[in-house]
């Protein structure tokens, strides 16, 4: 760590944070602070580090630009992402610095740097995770309505017995 960045501990970024010392720490045993690293048995973390985004904010914002890539037209409001506007270049540096996403020039322009991105091998297995378990899920729902369908007519067999019987009564 000679490169003369500055470093500064987990008090640091949880006061910047406001969160606990504990969440910094998992942050980077967890690897999402490039640069953190132990030394002396206590984390150092470089002072230039963004705070990681949720792991919504980071799907979303992959599943952002893989749309993009297939459609450009499409109008971007991040707000339903919920990444306030001041945020989105350190968003997409931080997913960068992560090796999700790759830009191809660091002097492009805040708002085409959605459009320009492109995901890395890293960005496509978590959209590969995302797709096969809608997929999942999608196929567990036919298999539902499947099966409900296949029973009414049980349903309605059951259901004739119990007012014949309370017709008898």
């Amino acid at each position: 760590m000679s490169n003369n960045k500055e470093y500064v501990d987990t008090k640091y970024f949880a006061e910047k944070w406001k969160v606990s010392k504990k969440t910094v720490s998992n942050y980077c045993k967890n690897g999402y602070i490039p640069g953190a690293a132990i030394v002396n048995n206590k984390w150092s973390i470089p002072v230039n580090s963004i705070k990681p985004p949720t792991k919504d904010k980071i799907n979303n914002l992959l599943i952002l630009v893989n749309s993009l890539k297939h459609n450009t037209d499409l109008e971007i409001d991040y707000k339903t992402l919920g990444i306030d506007q001041r945020d989105i270049s350190l968003v997409y540096r931080y997913l960068a610095s992560m090796k999700f996403i790759t830009i191809p020039n660091n002097n492009i322009n805040e708002d085409r740097i959605p459009y320009e991105a492109r995901l890395k091998e890293r960005g496509l297995d978590i959209i590969y995770k995302l797709q096969n378990k809608k997929r999942k899920v999608d196929i567990d729902s036919k298999d539902i309505l499947y099966t409900l369908v296949k029973l009414i007519p049980s349903i309605i067999a059951l259901a004739k017995l119990l007012l014949d019987s309370k017709g008898a009564s």
